[in-house]
């Protein structure tokens, strides 16, 4: 009797752990900051805004829909208090495929562009990922705003579709030395409110280079292709095969 009792405690005590375990792998952070790597998958509800920081890795598997609240943030914060924002100061991967894309879509019962704030990426120095492919993000604010304002970064978005946003559809700012390789290929953009693909660049040192190739945008309340160079930064992206209407 006696071991049969230390047995049944021993073994409620590696269940307990097990569990623990398990329950802390498929930890999802649907509104403040993440703590450690994740992995999202399946439908992901957020309530507010949701930080990535600095060391932290943020990975979307393949078929995966995040669902922003409309007009709503529980935190209160980001660039819009307003709206749900995703914001990467660290890395995100959100690699899916062209037969099982990630959506990044607005909960209301009638979407409306701007119903949450986009994905925002901001970098300093060190080295971090950002990997955006055969994703849907639509009824957002600006689809993809990438800061950079220190070091060598790089990052690709491809093969997404991006629509129904207020402002722009890609949007890559680069300032203080900024040495950025923006590689933007074989994407869809319609409906947008701003820019389509808008790349700038500021400040003595700052660059972007990259490709801005094979997309097709159409109806932009401004202009298809943007690239900027001011203040004697410098931009040498390769803007070709794009088809803008």
């Amino acid at each position: 009797m006696r071991r049969f009792r230390q047995g049944s405690l021993l073994f409620l005590l590696c269940s307990i752990f097990l569990f623990l375990s398990i329950s802390s792998a498929l930890a999802i952070t649907t509104s403040g900051s993440l703590t450690e790597d994740e992995t999202w998958s399946g439908t992901v509800n957020l309530t507010g805004d949701v930080t990535v920081p600095v060391g932290i890795t943020l990975t979307i598997e393949a078929g995966t829909t995040v669902i922003f609240p409309a007009r709503s943030d529980d935190t209160s914060g980001g660039e819009d208090s307003n709206v749900t924002e995703l914001i990467i100061n660290g890395s995100l991967v959100a690699i899916g495929s062209a037969d099982n894309k990630i959506t990044f879509a607005s909960g209301g019962s009638i979407p409306t562009s701007g119903d949450w704030g986009g994905i925002k990426w901001n970098v300093g120095l060190g080295v971090k990922t950002f990997d955006l492919e055969y994703c849907t993000i639509e009824y957002a604010s600006t689809g993809v705003k990438w800061h950079v304002n220190a070091g060598i970064q790089s990052g690709t978005i491809s093969n997404c579709e991006i629509k129904y946003t207020t402002d722009y559809g890609i949007y890559i700012y680069g300032e203080a030395n900024a040495d950025i390789t923006a590689n933007v290929t074989n994407n869809s953009l319609s409906n947008i409110g701003g820019h389509g693909i808008y790349g700038y660049a500021t400040g003595s040192g700052t660059s972007i280079t990259g490709s801005f190739s094979n997309n097709t945008v159409s109806d932009c309340g401004s202009f298809g292709i943007v690239l900027v160079a001011y203040d004697s930064a410098t931009g040498n992206v390769d803007i070709t095969n794009n088809q803008i209407t």
